[in-house]
Parts: structure tokens; C-alpha cells; sequence
């Protein structure tokens, strides 16, 4: 361009022409010698072609000064080099230098493509070698063939070792599995293997591989749980609903994470088929490179290529310097190229046992909750997508028109569907209560990560494109707690605040068994109703029981207030606020062992039971936390009739505050941590208190209603009786002296029978008969038709008899006569079946409790306590007998009596230490103490020697008054 421009400039060349001459290719030698001989005869010849002609006649019409300012522009602008090069070598050499040139250029060409790829490998090469894989013994062996295969014993964990810190021991609690270098299966016979498949439906049809690695897993130590989380992610199956062009597409876009699995094990195959060519390829160019470079390296080549084409062979001689260092690179990275190749072969073999076509559409979402469920039970669903679409008309115009169904909505909503086990509750979105701390952490955001997150992403990117036409490529979700200021965390709370509640209630169960059984083991040596017929009112009884039951409970809970207030279990609570709540959880248990040992006349089954009864009392507490947000106050309170329950519940909130950092005060103790809660822990103190308080009016009520085995029971109505009040209030006597006894005396008179189906018929139905009179003398005891039946037997029948002040009266017969019946009767052990007994004018039944103060007994069986002495016991019973006496007087009276019934030397001597005649001879002292009316003695002389048995007659008849 810039020779035609001069030659335009200074000559006056026919433009056509000009073009003509440089189109014209440069002749050889022979040509252009001809063209130099041709130029004498102007014109041309016609002989010549045209072109040649033309240019000719241009030259011959040029004068001299033209061709001096043409071969001036020319010598300008010509290439001398390449003049030289066409005029001085033969066309044999040029066709070779051309060769040469264009081969040159191809390099040129393939190295501008295969550099960019040689320092990719290169970066990849660094990368993997930065994941520092050498450091994993597992990955060593396997690149080192030093397993003969990968489908070895926990494939699964070994991978996990391998690029994770801790593995998969840290997601699924596997326990650390020793490095084993065989490759078969690890079931010794195949039916064990079979049930192992059967068991935890492991697919039959899949690859020796993935089946190996299947069974390997299950048989680990929680390796059932790692299955039931990764089936569902390997293999199960998306459903989605409704099946339109519009879902399906999203759907199919929502596939790119498995579409893109599916391209690394492409890319895998393809390094495992091309890393042996490369490394041929390295080994080859190690031999050419350095020829290429020494013919680079020359001047003449050098500028002539740069002549002939427009590559600049420096350029080519740095990309030689770059290629010259391949060999040495994958030299020294030949491990690395191993590793590369066993994770390829690895991964090729992994991808066999993931299933990427999963997604299945259905029209209807009741079909595809069938199928779902069908799924579910194989642990074969991964998930369900159902999109929220128009109504069922717009949804079937959609189906008929696909146009139409392929444009999504401006605002598309669906929803997801998943197992139970992988996702969490819905039906909760926050914390009932506030605590300091952040709330997003691993605990609340695991079981989103169990496919949910992973799932809601891919159709959220999915639609974003569909919509936009433009694929998102922002970074995935990420999940990052809200800022929180620095507060101090109670670690040893959070980690006992579930079981708090547990923790403080189970220890009390041994105080229950306990004291249940004090109880009923007074009740089943029969020294409760013993100590009733020596006058001892059950009030008192009950009292000592209950002083002695909080005695121990008291210290038990200044220890434990003391322990959770200063073991900083709760330090920010107030320290006397909880001990009254723990005193009032005491003295509930103290209700409650007194309402249990009401049932019971065996000690120990009694404690046992007491205990179950106890613990089964907390298990309310357990459906009261679960429904908590449901129930409520009334519902609440009705379950807090349970104390174990109620005082866990109380203990809840105690945990709570203390949780936040606030601890229970009296200031809250009315108010809820929860919003919307209606329960309170004040609220549940007082029902504690309740509870107690119903325990014990039930344990009463049923104590004087069913006695059991020993005592006289109440009518059920008795606390509508305007007696029981009176009695119990000391207010005024009522009048009882006309009893019952001379109605039935008469009765008896008149020879009635007492059985109405004639049963002891032809026998005598008064057993009265007339003896000495004793009119003048007051009447002590009378029986009126006195009877006892044991089911259909009758121990004691229409018996009538009088009992005289100042006698003593003796009951004679063969064993089993009834005479031990007729004495229990007496003393208020066991009720009548029909007729009355009178002491001193007065009712047994109506007035025991004023019978029984004026009454001394000795049973047929010793009631003593083991753990006092004999003194001990006369004066104890001393004071209840005479409460009048003095000191004094009791002490004199306590020793006259041991002397009467040589006991003196044995005063002192514990019960248990005690013969049996002394035992007999201490509960004869016991029946005389205290000056009673009415003495009753069941064979007083039973395992006594003669001369003590003397003795005792001599004191029965000294006492006889």
C-alpha cells in the first residue's frame, strides 16, 4: 500500500495498470529474463498473454526518468531479503524453507493451546499437593497398591480420613476402625450377609464395589445411622407434583449439582485414559525439545522464520523454556499423579453407587403421598417438592396447552417434604424461652443440612433462571449467627438442664421406701393398734412419725440448698427461696409415703410398691414438657396432682432462669420465662402444697374407713357426723350410756336365731348361763349377743356375758374355742360382726378411743419395741396411761412394778436382748402400769417358768381391783 501510494504521488502510472503489476506473482529467473530481453520491442508482441502484454506496454511508454524514479520507489520499498532469497535459492529449497515455516506456525499454534493446559495440571498439581494426602496412612497404602483393591474394609471411613480432619466419625459417631489390608467381604457366610442385606434394604443390584462398601458400613458401631442418612442422599428419590412442562424444567435445572457429579467422573475416565499419554508425551518432547531449541537458537533460522511468517520465535523459545520443565515437574510429582489416579478410580467407582436420574413427576399430590410413603419405608425418598399452582382448571388448560405451561408464575412457591428423622419441628420456630445465646448453632441447624438446604437451593437457582434466563453464580446459602454481646456460659447447666428435674427427684425415692415402710411395719407388728389400746391417741402417733420423717428430710435439704447454691449448680437463684421450695417438695413426700402406706399391710412390698408408685408419679412430667405449648393452666394443675410431677415441672423453671442468667427470685417467681405461659413456679409451690394436704386427708380418710387387718372401721360418713366433730373438738360429750346393749340383750333373751339361712341350727344360740350373782357389783364389761364369723365359719356366736368390777375373770377353752377373738373384740383389734360390747356403759364401737384410756392390755403375741429397754417402756407407757403423775410418782411406780415382777435387774437391758419369759413378764407390766380400769391379759403365762408364773398369778390377783 505505501509503494502505490508513492508511485501515485510521483509518477503518472495508469492505476489498472499498477494494480496489474502488483498482483503479479514474483517469476522465477528464467521469467523474469525474458521479461528484461522483451522489453526492447514496444509494443509488445501480440504473442504474450494479456497481463504480461499490459504490463509492457505500461514499462515501454515510461520514459528514463520514470524508470529511475520507478526503481528508486522500488529499491525503497522492496524486501531486499526476501528478493534475495527468491532470486538466489533454487524453488526445491524454497518448497523446503516453506515446510519449515509452516511447521514452525503449527507449533507455534499448539503451543499457544497446550501451555494454558500445562500450567492448569500444574496449579491442580500444587493444589492436591497442599491437601498434603501423604499424611494419610490410608490414601499411602492404596497409592502404594498396598490394598488390592478400593472396595476394601470401610472404603467409606477411609475416604472420610483422607480429606476430612476427623471424618466421618465426627457426623456419625463411628467408632475408630482398625486398618485392614484384606479385600473380601467382611461376613464370614453368606446367609449373614444376606440378612444384613434384607435388613437394612440394601439394594441387590448394586456394583461388588458399592455393596462392599454398603456392608462394611452397616456393620460398623453406628453404622445403621450413617446408612439411614446416606441412602436417602445416595439413592433416593425426588418427587414432584404437578408433572407440567414449567416443573419439569425446573426440576431437570434443579438437577445440575448431579448432572455435574456425573461430569467429574467423566472427567475422572478421561484423566485415567489421557495421565498415561501425557506422561509419553513428557518423555518425547524431553528428546526434541532441546533440537527445537538449538535451531531456534540460530540467527539465520530465526530471522528467516520471523521473515516468512509473522511468529516471533522468542515467544516460542520461552514456551520451549516452560515445556522443558514438564518432564522434571511430573518426575517429581509422580506420587501426587497417583494419588490423582487412585481418587479418579475412586471416584468412578463412588459414582456407580449414586443414582443421578432421581426425579420423578406425579399429577396429583395424593399419588404422590402414596408413593412417598411407599418410599419412606425403604428409606428410598429423598424428598417431596409440591408446587403451589392455580386452581384445577388453570391446571388442566396448562397441561393442554404447553405454550402456555412452560411460563412460570411472577411468584412460584412450593413446598418440601422429608423425612421425619432429617428435618427439623415446625410446629416450634424459636426457643419457648429466651436464653444468652445465639440462636443459630450446629444443634438447631444439623437436620437442615441433611439434604433440605442442598434441595431448597438447587430449585431456588433453578427458578431464578428460569425467570431471569441467566444461571446464578452468587456463592450458596451461608448460614451466620446474628451478633450477641460476650455473656458466661453455664456449660454444666446446659448439659443438665434437661435432666435437672430427673436428677433432684430420684434421690428422694430412698426416703419414700423408708418411711412407707416405718409405717406399715408398725402397722404389721401390730404396735400401732397396741399403743392405740394403751390410750395413745393416733394424733400423737402420727406426729411422731412425721417429726421423726422431717428430722431427716431437713437435714437432707439444708445440705442439698447449700450444695446447688454454693457448687454454683445454681448460683444466681435465691439460696432461702429454694430451700422452702425443696422443704415443700418434702413435705409433700412425707403426704405421699403416709397416703401410700394407707394400701398396705406387708413392709415390704409396701416400700417397694411405695417406690414404683413414686417414680411411675414423674412420667405425667413427661407429657406435660411434651405438650407443653397445648396444655393448658387447668390442664397443667390437674397433672401437677402428681407432687413427682409437679415438682419437676417447678424445677423447669428454676433451670430456665438460671439459664438466663437471671436465677429464681422472689421477684419472678410469678411470672413465666415463656410467653403466652400460664404457669407459674409460685403457682406450682402452691400446688405442691395442695398436693400434700389432699394426701393426707385421703391417707386419713381411708385409715379410719379401711383399717386393714387390725382396728375398727368407720362408717364412710363419718365426717358427716356431728360426734366425730365433737370428739375431735373436745367440745361437748354426748351421751351414749343407753347404748345399744340392752336391745340386743333382750334380743338374745328371746332365743333369736343369728344365722337367717338356719346355719348352727340345733344348738344352743345363747351361750349365757346363770352362775353366782354378783348384782351388788358394778358391771366392768358386758357382751351383748357378740359375734365374729371369719367368711362362712363362726369363731364366737351369740355370746352374752358380764364382766363384775373387782373380779378377774377367766376365759377357758381348747384351742380355737374363740377365746383370743372374744379378747381382741374386747380390746378393739378386730370389729364385731354383729352384736355390742359395753365397758363401763359405754359403746365399744361409738367410743373406743375413751374405752381404750382406761384400758391395759397384754396380747397373746409380745408388741414391744426392740430398740428400748425395759424401763423405757413402763415409762412410756407410764405417761400415757397416767399423765397426772409426776416425775416422781412415775419413776416410784415404774420401779414397784419391775420389783413385783422380777424385771429390776433387767431394767436396763434392750428388748431384743431380752428371754422370752421376760419379754412376757415386761408386757404384763405394761398392762398393769397406770392404773387402768380394765385390764385384758391373752394367756399372760405362756414360755414362763413355774416360779415366775406364781408370781404373775400373785400379781393378777393383787391387781384384781
Amino acid at each position: 500500500e505505501a509503494f502505490i501510494q508513492a508511485v501515485q504521488e510521483h509518477m503518472n502510472i495508469d492505476p489498472a495498470a499498477l494494480l496489474v503489476l502488483m498482483e503479479t506473482p514474483l517469476l522465477n529467473n528464467t521469467e523474469i529474463l525474458s521479461w528484461l530481453v522483451n522489453l526492447r520491442y514496444c509494443p509488445p508482441p501480440e504473442t504474450m498473454n494479456v497481463t504480461d502484454a499490459a504490463i509492457l506496454a505500461t514499462f515501454c511508454s515510461m520514459s528514463a526518468e520514470d524508470w529511475y524514479k520507478l526503481s528508486l520507489l522500488t529499491a525503497e520499498h522492496v524486501n531486499t531479503e526476501k528478493l534475495i532469497y527468491r532470486m538466489m535459492l533454487s524453488e526445491e529449497l524454497q518448497s523446503l524453507v516453506g515446510v519449515m515455516a509452516e511447521g514452525a506456525e503449527v507449533a507455534m499454534q499448539m503451543m499457544n493451546k497446550i501451555l494454558p493446559t500445562v500450567r492448569q495440571l500444574e496449579s491442580y498439581l500444587l493444589s492436591i499437593k497442599d491437601l498434603n494426602l501423604e499424611s494419610s496412612s490410608d490414601v499411602t497404602h492404596m497409592t502404594r497398591g498396598m490394598k488390592s483393591s478400593i472396595s476394601t474394609k470401610a472404603t467409606f471411613v477411609t475416604l472420610s480420613r483422607a480429606l476430612c480432619s476427623n471424618g466421618i466419625i465426627a457426623l456419625f459417631g463411628i467408632s475408630k476402625m482398625p486398618d485392614l489390608s484384606e479385600s473380601g467381604p467382611t461376613f464370614p457366610n453368606n446367609q449373614k450377609r444376606e440378612e444384613m442385606i434384607e435388613r437394612f434394604k440394601i439394594p441387590r443390584d448394586a456394583s461388588p464395589f458399592c455393596m462392599n462398601m454398603y456392608l462394611d458400613m452397616v456393620n460398623t458401631t453406628g453404622g445403621a445411622i450413617a446408612w439411614a442418612f446416606l441412602k436417602p442422599m445416595l439413592m433416593g428419590q425426588i418427587l414432584f407434583t404437578p408433572d407440567t412442562p414449567a416443573t419439569r424444567a425446573i426440576m431437570e435445572k434443579a438437577n445440575a449439582t448431579l448432572h455435574d457429579l456425573a461430569n467429574l467422573k467423566k472427567s475422572s475416565e478421561d484423566w485415567i485414559e489421557s495421565s498415561s499419554y501425557i506422561i509419553k508425551s513428557a518423555e518425547l518432547l524431553s528428546t526434541t525439545l532441546p533440537m527445537l531449541q538449538n535451531s531456534l537458537s540460530n540467527s539465520f533460522v530465526k530471522n528467516f522464520i520471523e521473515m516468512q511468517t509473522d511468529i516471533n520465535v522468542d515467544s516460542i523459545l520461552v514456551a520451549l523454556s516452560s515445556f522443558s520443565n514438564i518432564t522434571e515437574m511430573l518426575h517429581k510429582n509422580k506420587q501426587i499423579l497417583d494419588q490423582i489416579s487412585t481418587l479418579s478410580n475412586l471416584m468412578i467407582k463412588l459414582s456407580s453407587c449414586i443414582k443421578f436420574d432421581r426425579y420423578r413427576g406425579y399429577d396429583s399430590a395424593d399419588e404422590l403421598n402414596t408413593m412417598a410413603q411407599e418410599l419412606a419405608k425403604n428409606r428410598e425418598l429423598y424428598a417431596s417438592v409440591i408446587f403451589k399452582t392455580e386452581d384445577s382448571s388453570r391446571k388442566r388448560e396448562a397441561r393442554s396447552s404447553p405454550s402456555s405451561s412452560t411460563q412460570l408464575p411472577p411468584k412460584v412457591s412450593y413446598t418440601i417434604r422429608m423425612h421425619m428423622d432429617n428435618v427439623m419441628r415446625t410446629d416450634r420456630a424459636r426457643n419457648p424461652y429466651f436464653v444468652r445465646d445465639n440462636h443459630i448453632s450446629a444443634s438447631f441447624t444439623m437436620r437442615y443440612n441433611r439434604g433440605f438446604i442442598y434441595l431448597q437451593e438447587n430449585i431456588d437457582r433453578a427458578i431464578i433462571e428460569t425467570q431471569t434466563g441467566q444461571k446464578v453464580t452468587e456463592p450458596a446459602v451461608q448460614l451466620q449467627p446474628f451478633p450477641y454481646p460476650c455473656y458466661l456460659r453455664d456449660e454444666y447447666l446446659e448439659a443438665i438442664s434437661f435432666v435437672f428435674p430427673l436428677l433432684l427427684m430420684i434421690p428422694w425415692v430412698l426416703f419414700v421406701a423408708d418411711f412407707v415402710k416405718k409405717l406399715v411395719h408398725e402397722r404389721e407388728l401390730r404396735l400401732h393398734e397396741y399403743m392405740k389400746m394403751m390410750g395413745v391417741n393416733p394424733l400423737s402417733h402420727f406426729f411422731a412419725w412425721f417429726l421423726e420423717c422431717a428430722a431427716f428430710l431437713v437435714v437432707t435439704i439444708i445440705i442439698l440448698t447449700l450444695v446447688l447454691k454454693f457448687g454454683n449448680i445454681l448460683p444466681k437463684s435465691d439460696g432461702f427461696l429454694t430451700f422452702l421450695y425443696l422443704c415443700n417438695f418434702g413435705l409433700s413426700i412425707i403426704s405421699f409415703c403416709y397416703l401410700i402406706s394407707s394400701f398396705f399391710d406387708k413392709t415390704y412390698i409396701a416400700g417397694l410398691s411405695g417406690s414404683l408408685i413414686y417414680i411411675l408419679s414423674f412420667f405425667p412430667f413427661i407429657i406435660v414438657m411434651s405438650l407443653e405449648a397445648n396444655l393448658n393452666i387447668s390442664q397443667k394443675s390437674i397433672l401437677s396432682l402428681f407432687s413427682p410431677t409437679c415438682f419437676s415441672y417447678a424445677s423447669q423453671y428454676i433451670s430456665r432462669y438460671e439459664a438466663q442468667g437471671e436465677g429464681i427470685q422472689w421477684s419472678n417467681s410469678y411470672s413465666s420465662p415463656m410467653a403466652g405461659d400460664t404457669a407459674t413456679f409460685g403457682w406450682l409451690n402452691w400446688l405442691l402444697l395442695i398436693d400434700s394436704l389432699l394426701y393426707f386427708l385421703i391417707g386419713a380418710y381411708i385409715r379410719v374407713v379401711f383399717p386393714g387387718k387390725y382396728g375398727i372401721p368407720a362408717p364412710w360418713y363419718f365426717p358427716f357426723k356431728l360426734s366425730f366433730w365433737a370428739d375431735l373438738c373436745s367440745g361437748f360429750q354426748t351421751n351414749n350410756k343407753e347404748g345399744r346393749g340392752l336391745l340386743f340383750s333382750n334380743i338374745m333373751q328371746k332365743n333369736q336365731p343369728v344365722f337367717a339361712d338356719g346355719k348352727g341350727k340345733g344348738k344352743s344360740s345363747l351361750s349365757y348361763r346363770a352362775g353366782e350373782d354378783f348384782s351388788e357389783l358394778p358391771v366392768g364389761v358386758a357382751l351383748h349377743g357378740l359375734t365374729k364369723l371369719y367368711g362362712d365359719q363362726a369363731a364366737i356366736q351369740n355370746l352374752n356375758v358380764t364382766f363384775h368390777e373387782g373380779h378377774v375373770t377367766s376365759l377357758l377353752g381348747h384351742n380355737g374355742a374363740g377365746k383370743t377373738t372374744t379378747m381382741s373384740l374386747l380390746t378393739g383389734l378386730y370389729p364385731p360382726t354383729s352384736g355390742s360390747i359395753e365397758v363401763y356403759g359405754r359403746d365399744m364401737q361409738t367410743n373406743i378411743e375413751k374405752v381404750r384410756r382406761e384400758l391395759g392390755v397384754c396380747m397373746q403375741y409380745d408388741v414391744l419395741f426392740n430398740h428400748m429397754t425395759a424401763k423405757e417402756h413402763l415409762l412410756l407407757y407410764g405417761q400415757i396411761k397416767a399423765p397426772h403423775w409426776s416425775q416422781k410418782e412415775l419413776r416410784e411406780q415404774v420401779r414397784t412394778i419391775l420389783e413385783e415382777t422380777d424385771m429390776y435387774t433387767h431394767r436396763h437391758k434392750r428388748v431384743d436382748a431380752l428371754s422370752g419369759g421376760m419379754r412376757r413378764k415386761l408386757s404384763i407390766s405394761i398392762a398393769f402400769i397406770g392404773g387402768s380400769r380394765l385390764v385384758v391379759l391373752d394367756e399372760p403365762t405362756t414360755g414362763v417358768d413355774p416360779c415366775s408364773r406364781r408370781s404373775i398369778w400373785d400379781i393378777v390377783i393383787q391387781h384384781k381391783k
